[in-house]
């Protein structure tokens, strides 16, 4: 089958993005990961172990800046099954 042939569907996710800002203020590295409805905790502990992972890739910088979690959608195949928090019987939302 031909990728653009593949039925697509939106799925609401939340995305967050951390930077490490060298000394002249340019950012020198980031990171990135996306969840789909987690409880606010868990987004904490996420927030934290990202900030960790990127301290850990570039250990010159002099700032770690988390963006926050941001809305967004991302574009799944219609027949993907769910994983993560969601699978485990919470409501999905459409």
């Amino acid at each position: 089958m031909d990728p653009d042939d593949i039925p697509m569907k939106f799925i609401p996710v939340k995305v967050l993005l951390v930077e490490a800002v060298g000394p002249d203020g340019t950012v020198q590295g980031q990171s990135v990961t996306a969840s789909r409805s987690w409880p606010e905790e868990a987004l904490a502990m996420t927030e934290e172990s990202l900030t960790a992972l990127v301290r850990q890739r570039y250990p010159g910088a002099v700032e770690y800046r988390s963006l926050g979690w941001k809305d967004t959608e991302i574009q799944v195949p219609e027949d993907e099954e769910p994983t993560g928090p969601d699978a485990a019987g919470r409501p999905q939302r459409s």
